[in-house]
């Protein structure tokens, strides 16, 4: 091993475009993403599909594609993964790593300085240094009382929350409470509350364990450009410009808090650090507005009489069931597959998927016509038993071109290359670490975005693979 050549941190902007980010970028409200793409190299990142996040950042860090490293949908957990994550061949090569958010990362491994797992799925509040396990409670957590939240607050500010954070959130929810605000207005300020929150707590463990190599995940961008794009661009949609008006500038403060944050982990990370910048895949407008319906999984399972054969598990944005006895599984789709309202025959699901015994349902994102569900053998029931209409239409999608932004001590400036896979980051982030690149990853260096003086220093390397016994040892990196 030649030893660590820069320290490393990748924030993970989900479903960031430059559809959006460059107008932005070009009106002045993005300084520090600006001063990155000045100071390093930028372009297009594009997607696989089917773009599902947790199979696509496990693509991104393992530089393999999605039937070598076995993740597929928001089920996975971190025993599902089959292969060296990126954070795995660091720690062997003696590296020292943090991930804050990363998909796929529940249960936590303790061979990482600190593991945060993502939220996205309900499933336990484990974190490595375990004191954090109460900020994955508080996510899922529903406040009864003014105590539980003076609690919330109170606990956040232990684990390293800024007042002026708490604060905003404490003024924002009693301007909230005091509007009678619906889903619409709240939805958002929530989510930039938790980014606010996340990315504190982000800096706290970084500043305290000092990683070479550290993950943040900000997710703000992709929730909320599915809900918002229509306000972003009314024209489009044909959606009046006084219901847009209040709305329209959501999508952009998602982009905008973005850039604080980046700005704050680069002072952060100093300026030996690489930082690294990138979506897993990009956002769109979609080709025309759709309802969010939520499935009520508990009252499905009733239903269905499947309670002791299947647990539904909560995620954000998919539904599964977690078949115990797998004879169900195949009986319960076709009986699910033929769902629909009474009144005008619109099917309830568009698609479904199973995976060593879950069964992924995804509702419509359609206007509901009707009342009344028909659950073939099963009778009839009013659509608010089974089903839930949000207060909120969907207006954006993902889309196969994401981006990347990459700034540090060994990259190029001012360089736009051309575009990448998402399986090209692992091999390039190994490069710029000081490690050798495996054989069997799928993805390739983009040897243009090294400034020469760098790859002299330290040349491209190869390994033929890290996921053999043999190759724990540190000195064959």
């Amino acid at each position: 091993m030649g030893g660590l050549v820069s320290r490393v941190v990748v924030f993970e902007f989900d479903a960031a475009t430059w559809e959006v980010l460059t107008p932005l970028m070009e009106a002045g409200e993005l300084p520090n993403l600006s001063a990155l793409k000045a100071e390093g190299a930028s372009g297009l990142l594009r997607s696989i599909i089917p773009r599902w996040s947790p199979a696509l950042w496990t693509t991104i860090y393992s530089g393999k594609v999605r039937s070598k490293h076995g993740v597929e949908g928001f089920d996975a957990t971190s025993e599902s993964v089959r292969v060296k994550r990126l954070w795995d061949i660091a720690e062997q090569a003696g590296l020292k790593c943090g991930v804050f958010g990363t998909p796929v990362c529940w249960p936590p491994t303790d061979k990482c300085a600190f593991m945060i797992p993502d939220v996205l799925v309900d499933r336990g509040s484990e974190t490595v240094p375990p004191e954090y396990s109460r900020l994955q409670d508080m996510y899922w957590a529903r406040r009864h009382s003014m105590l539980e939240y003076a609690r919330d607050l109170y606990d956040l500010w232990r684990i390293g929350v800024r007042t002026r954070h708490l604060s905003r959130m404490i003024w924002e929810r009693l301007l909230l409470a005091a509007r009678r605000s619906g889903t619409v207005e709240k939805y958002w300020r929530q989510r930039l509350w938790w980014t606010a929150i996340h990315s504190d707590v982000f800096l706290r463990l970084y500043h305290q364990h000092q990683p070479d190599l550290a993950t943040f995940d900000y997710q703000a961008t992709d929730t909320i450009q599915h809900r918002y794009w229509h306000y972003y661009d009314p024209e489009r949609f044909g959606i009046p410009l006084v219901k847009a008006e209040p709305y329209r500038d959501v999508l952009p403060a998602s982009y905008r808090e973005a850039d604080r944050i980046v700005g704050e982990i680069r002072k952060a990370a100093g300026p030996d650090a690489t930082l690294v910048v990138l979506s897993d895949h990009g956002g769109a407008p979609a080709e025309g507005l759709g309802q969010f319906i939520e499935a009520r999984l508990e009252k499905w399972v009733a239903t269905l009489g499947i309670g002791r054969a299947a647990t539904p598990i909560r995620l954000v944005g998919e539904y599964c069931l977690e078949f115990h006895d797998p004879s169900y599984l195949a009986e319960t789709q076709r009986t699910l597959e033929q769902v629909h309202m009474k009144e005008s025959g619109q099917r309830l699901f568009r698609g479904f998927a199973q995976r060593d015994g879950h069964l992924m349902l995804y509702p419509i994102r359609d206007h509901i016509e009707g009342n009344t569900v028909v659950v073939p053998g099963h009778g009839e029931h009013p659509f608010e038993e089974l089903f839930h209409r949000l207060d909120a239409e969907h207006s954006g999608v993902h889309h196969s071109d994401g981006m990347f932004i990459v700034a540090g001590p060994p990259i190029r400036a001012g360089v736009e290359l051309e575009p990448g896979s998402i399986l090209d980051v692992t091999p390039n982030l190994l490069v710029i670490l000081g490690l050798s690149v495996a054989k069997d990853m799928d993805g390739r260096v983009w040897e243009p975005m090294f400034k020469p003086s760098f790859l002299a220093q330290s040349p491209i390397r190869f390994i033929e693979t890290y996921e053999t016994a043999q190759c724990e040892e540190k000195g064959v990196l």
